[in-house]
Order: structure tokens, then C-alpha cells, then sequence
């Protein structure tokens, strides 16, 4: 049959009553076709059969449908007759199917109608007319003498969800092509679910933890069908932590390098996309650790000392502390070097160590060291060294408060002419010797000065002199001649420029004076009646200073 117009529209939701039951129509739409220059209302509909209805393989493929997602293809949907009867015959037989709320159909689907087996001759079948809540089809349909049940299949229809969480079925909604006991809206043609988007409900927060402690994240989620997928960020961009697929993710022993790394959790479900959380920090502190230890000191008293230590670690405090008994702050001793200013031999043996306390336990300690404080060795004091020429002089030794010492050093000035054979040792004793001549009418003084260390630590210089005394040599006395009873007067005199004590021999006394005498020689010749001259010798020696002439 020859159709010349078609126009749809669309009623509002009705609700009807019979005595079939509650039956819902949604949605009605009324076709018109002029034929014959009359008027057709079509889609109604027409009667109930309670004896038979017809069978709907529902569409598959409507499950968890996204909000915001494209077009999902259903399974196909086929309506068979359970009696021959079941769908009425004639021209313009139209079927609608509506889509339940939250959902819509895709008006550019190729949605098509199939007559696929049956008693009946299907004609004329009319593409099928599509709004976002309706699928309308049109055919005519011609009884057939060969008995056999009608079967029509819906293919190609595409939905989508318009809002989460809902549901509903694709039902029978009108028509005149179901004459049977299948009213609108009660056959599933369909079951559509919508699926919700994932979504971040909790975000992980940051964590801050000392190192080798452990460390929880956690979050939560919403969406259908989520599923958890922790990520890290350790300085190259987020990547997927394999097997973290929980709401909490649990770090152990966390090592200092994990400082600054980051965390999110990535929830993915049967929609897209995925949703991120907010990336937390992991802030990783570090435990006080001594990085640099002090060591023990050997210094001479009166000696400043430093102690030098380091720490490092998240909000590290030092403080020194030494033993007395027990381990005992210092005052102010707060940084990585400890002064102690002019040690004194009362302070060898203390014991000091450095503490270091930071956010992160435990306290780092570092190793103790030891002060030892040297006295500095004292020389006993050599008495002044005084001696003629030619006398011999011992070994001088020398000794200390704290014998044995380590080492010596003496030197003396003017060695030589002092008769030493050298002038400087690194032994206790400077060897004996014999002072040397000294006719220079002065005494040579040597200093010797004489140093002892013991740990490091010297003695204050320790001197003395050696004095080699002049020898008193007298003047040359010219000879005298005299005549008896002439007055003889002899003065005496030395090269040392006084002070000497003159001795004299005589070898005649004829001549007037003993043998033997001091002082200067002072007479009046006696009368000589040998017929010769009398001649006597007279041997002088000058004494100075325990120093005489040598004859």
C-alpha cells in the first residue's frame, strides 16, 4: 500500500487502569498517514490477550553504562509469538519500544527491524523512526496460509546513560502490532544500568617518618566497578607501584633516599577516565648520626685544646659532656668543637664525648676522648761552674722533677777556650774536662744552657756558667844592681790588673832578704866583704782569684 505522509508526536505520560491490571504508557505516539485522502490514527493500543503473549529475548550489552561515555551497542532483541495470533495482521503495524529515564537512544543508530521467520508476509517495513526516548517501527503484515509463529528481531540500537547510578528496562511502550496479553510497559526488551565514574572520596595525606620507620598511605573511592592503583614520584613522574592495588599502601623501613617522594592513588572502574587523587608527600627524617669523632689529646699545660666532632640528621642539637663520675653537660657547649682554654695537669683524664639529639631517635653518641695534660719537666739548677786553668772538671749531670725525661739539650758558649772538646750534647751529662790556659789577664766565661722534654713537652731553659779564671802573670821586673847600704825598693804587678797577691823566692839571703817573702820587696843592701858581687835570683808568682802563677 501507498503511504503520502507520516507525522509523529509525542503525548504526555498517562497512567491507564483495566482489568488486566496497572498499565503504564509512556511516552504515546500517534501516527497519522493519509490514505485515500482519510485520516488513520495509529498506535494505540488495541486489546489484551490474557491466553497467549509474545516471547522478548531482551538486548544484552546494557550493563554499567558510563555517564558522560559514548553510544553502547545492544544485543540484538527478538519478539516471537507464542501464538499465531499474537501479532495482529494488516497494513501499518507499528511496534515502540521506550528507553527508561536516565537514558537515551541514539537518533543516528542504524536501527533495524527484522521479520526473520513466521506464518505471516511482512511488507513495506519502514526505517525505523528514532527520538532519544523512543524507536518506532512501521510494516504491514499479511496473513499467510501456511501456519507458523512470527519472530522479529531489533538490531543495531545504541544507548547511553545520562545519569550515574540508574536503572531501568527497555519496555513495550506502543503500538498495534502486539495484539496479545503483553501491554505497555511490561516486557523487559532490555536491561540498561549506569555505571558511576571513579572517583577520589579521600585523599592520602602527607607523612612525615623517620628513616626505617614505616609509612601508611590511604584513600578511598567511589565508582563501579574501582579498582585501587598506587603510584610513586620519585623525581621522574608518577608510575605504577606493582601489587598496590588497596585502599592503604604500607611502606616499611623506609630508607632516608625515599625523602620527597610522592604518592597518589590512581581508581579506575568500567567508566572513564580515571580519577587521581591529591599526591602526599613523604618527608623521610634522618636519625643524629656522629659524622666526624674526636680524638684524644696529648698537650703540655697551659695548652688551649679543641675538641672537634660533627653531627648531621633532621633538627640535630649537639651539647659536650665530660665524666666526672658520670657524664655531665658542659655549659655552653653546644656546637661540633669543645675549647677548653690553658689546660692544667688536674684536668689529665678527663673524659669528653659528644651528644647529638635530633627529631628521630635514638641520640647519636660519639667515642669519648681522652685529655692528657704533661707537666712540663723542671731542671734542678746547676750551681755557677768556677775553675783556674788546668783544673780538671767533672761531668756535670743533670736531673729533673720527672725523670727519666725523653730527651736532653745543652749547649755552652766559649767551649773552646774553656778547654771543652764540644759545645753542645742531647745527654744528661757534659762530659768532663780540663780548663784550658789563661793568660789573657781575664776570666772566659761560658753559659751553658741546658733544656729536658719529656711528652712532647720542654722544660724553661736551665742555665749556669763555666768561668775559666785568669792566671795572674807578674810584670817583668828589670834586675837591679846595688851598692851596700844603698835603699832597694822593688814594686810588683800583674797582667790581671790588681789585686793579686804576690809570693816570692830567694835563692841568697846574702843579698840582703830571706829566702822567701810577699808583697813587694822593700831593704837597705847589706855590706858584701866577699871580694865578689852576691847575687840572688828572685822567682815572683802572683795569686788572684785562687789562681797562681805558673812558675
Amino acid at each position: 500500500m501507498s503511504k503520502s505522509l507520516r507525522t509523529t508526536y509525542s503525548l504526555n505520560r498517562l497512567s491507564e487502569t483495566s482489568g488486566f491490571g496497572l498499565v503504564e504508557v509512556i511516552n504515546k505516539t500517534k501516527s497519522y498517514f493519509l490514505k485515500l485522502g482519510l485520516p488513520v490514527l495509529l498506535g494505540v493500543l488495541i486489546s489484551f490477550n490474557s491466553l497467549a503473549q509474545t516471547a522478548v529475548t531482551p538486548a544484552t550489552g546494557g550493563g554499567n553504562l558510563c555517564v558522560g561515555g559514548g553510544y553502547t551497542l545492544l544485543g540484538d532483541i527478538t519478539i516471537s509469538e507464542g501464538l499465531i495470533t499474537d501479532f495482529g495482521d494488516g497494513a501499518n503495524q507499528t511496534y515502540v519500544i521506550s528507553a527508561p529515564a536516565n537514558f537515551r537512544f541514539n537518533v543516528g543508530a542504524s536501527v533495524t527491524l527484522v521479520h526473520s521467520s513466521g506464518g505471516g508476509t511482512v511488507t513495506n517495513i519502514l526505517p525505523a523512526v528514532i527520538t532519544t526516548t523512543t524507536v518506532t517501527f512501521e510494516y504491514d503484515m499479511a496473513s499467510s496460509a501456511a501456519p507458523g509463529l512470527d519472530v522479529f528481531t531489533i538490531s543495531g540500537l545504541e544507548v547511553r546513560a545520562v545519569t550515574p547510578a540508574s536503572s531501568g528496562n527497555i519496555l513495550r511502550f506502543g503500538g498495534s502490532a502486539n495484539q496479545s496479553g503483553n501491554g505497555n510497559g511490561v516486557q523487559n526488551h532490555g536491561s540498561l544500568t549506569s555505571g558511576i565514574p571513579p572517583s577520589v572520596v579521600t585523599d592520602p595525606t602527607d607523612q612525615v617518618i623517620c628513616e626505617g620507620s614505616n609509612a601508611l598511605f590511604s584513600a578511598t573511592k567511589a565508582g563501579t566497578g574501582t579498582t585501587y592503583q598506587w603510584q610513586e614520584d620519585i623525581g621522574a613522574g608518577f608510575v605504577d607501584m606493582v601489587g598496590e592495588n588497596s585502599n592503604t599502601l604500607g611502606l616499611l623501613g623506609v630508607p632516608l633516599s625515599s625523602n620527597g617522594n610522592k604518592y597518589r592513588v590512581k581508581i579506575e572502574g568500567i567508566c572513564a577516565p580515571a580519577a587521581f587523587s591529591a599526591s602526599a608527600t613523604l618527608t623521610v627524617n634522618s636519625k643524629p648520626s656522629i659524622t666526624t669523632q674526636p680524638t684524644s689529646q696529648s698537650v703540655c699545660a697551659g695548652a688551649n685544646v679543641t675538641f672537634a666532632s660533627g653531627a648531621t640528621g633532621t633538627g640535630v642539637s649537639l651539647q659536650w659532656e665530660t665524666f666526672t663520675g658520670s657524664w655531665t653537660a658542659i655549659g655552653g657547649a653546644t656546637g661540633p668543637s669543645l675549647v677548653l682554654p690553658s689546660v692544667t695537669t688536674g684536668m689529665s683524664g678527663n673524659q669528653y664525648r659528644l651528644v647529638a639529639t635530633g627529631v628521630c631517635a635514638p641520640i647519636a653518641i660519639s667515642n669519648v676522648a681522652t685529655l692528657t695534660v704533661n707537666p712540663y719537666p723542671v731542671i734542678v739548677q746547676q750551681a755557677n761552674l768556677s775553675a783556674c786553668p788546668g783544673a780538671a772538671q767533672g761531668a756535670i749531670n743533670f736531673t729533673t722533677d720527672v725523670d727519666p725525661v725523653t730527651s736532653w739539650s745543652w749547649s755552652v758558649t766559649n767551649f773552646a777556650a774553656l778547654g771543652m772538646g764540644a759545645g753542645s750534647g742531647t745527654t744528661s751529662t757534659i762530659p768532663g774536662f780540663t780548663y784550658a790556659a789563661n793568660n789573657s789577664g781575664s776570666d772566659i766565661v761560658g753559659v751553658a744552657t741546658v733544656t729536658a722534654t719529656k711528652n712532647g713537652c720542654t722544660s724553661l731553659v736551665m742555665s749556669f756558667t763555666l768561668t775559666l779564671k785568669a792566671e795572674p802573670i807578674p810584670n817583668a821586673v828589670a834586675n837591679v844592681e846595688v851598692c851596700p847600704g844603698d835603699a832597694i825598693s822593688v814594686a810588683f804587678a800583674a797582667n790581671t790588673g790588681g789585686g793579686e797577691v804576690f809570693s816570692w823566692d830567694n835563692t841568697d839571703t846574702s843579698i840582703g832578704i830571706p829566702l822567701s817573702g810577699t808583697g813587694n820587696i822593700a831593704y837597705t843592701a847589706p855590706n858584701n866583704l866577699t871580694g865578689a858581687d852576691i847575687v840572688g835570683t828572685i822567682t815572683l808568682r802572683a795569686t788572684k782569684n785562687g789562681c797562681t802563677t805558673t812558675v
